[in-house]
């Protein structure tokens, strides 16, 4: 193993232990999921977000990690959750903090798009776009998001949640923003919907 992948490899563990302390914390205190606790953001972290600390992470490795935090909330749901890096070798440069912060809310809020819905699917995509840049995508095919309230989801507080804050998705792209990327959004109601990070 090369030094730097084993340097990654104890930075990605010692992160793991200390969301798994976090997670055995959330469940004693009325057992609230790490996702449900990573998803809720407030108007503070708009405006006082840290500087990243950028390293080089396996694409592969952080949605195996994340898969494997919100596998209660998926399995409870009946909602499957598919990987599909290309190549298995991808790497981005990301803060792997706010990395796992982005995409956790972005499967999130797939996994509330599809509650109720028979046939739930997520799945988590990397790919080297045509420019040679990173894209991290994540797309669901629950019900869509109609035209009107795509131009406006990045707008902070809009939400067409009942009890949404409008934060989440603001605060992803405040992320992107530090990492010199974009977030994007498409969506075809009745089928799918899909949010893209160009890193």
């Amino acid at each position: 193993m090369s030094p730097l992948r084993c340097d990654r490899h104890r930075c990605f563990r010692r992160r793991q232990e200390r969301r798994d302390a976090q997670a055995g914390a959330g469940r004693q205190n009325g057992g609230c999921g790490v996702a449900h606790r990573c998803a809720r953001f407030d108007y503070r972290q708009l405006t006082r977000l840290p500087a990243p600390h950028f390293q080089i992470l396996s694409v592969r490795e952080v949605g195996s990690r994340i898969e494997q935090l919100m596998r209660p909330q998926l399995a409870q749901a009946g909602i499957t959750l598919r990987l599909d890096i290309s190549p298995e070798s991808l790497e981005v440069t990301a803060d792997p903090e706010q990395l796992e912060q982005v995409l956790i809310n972005l499967l999130t809020n797939a996994l509330q798009a599809l509650e109720g819905q028979a046939g739930g699917r997520i799945a988590l995509r990397g790919r080297m776009d045509g420019r040679g840049r990173v894209l991290v995508e994540v797309e669901d095919n629950g019900p869509g998001i109609v035209p009107e309230a795509l131009e406006k989801v990045f707008i902070p507080f809009f939400t067409t949640k009942p009890e949404g804050s409008g934060i989440g998705l603001s605060l992803c792209q405040q992320i992107m923003r530090l990492h010199r990327g974009t977030i994007t959004a498409r969506s075809r109601p009745g089928e799918e919907t899909v949010f893209g990070l160009r890193f």
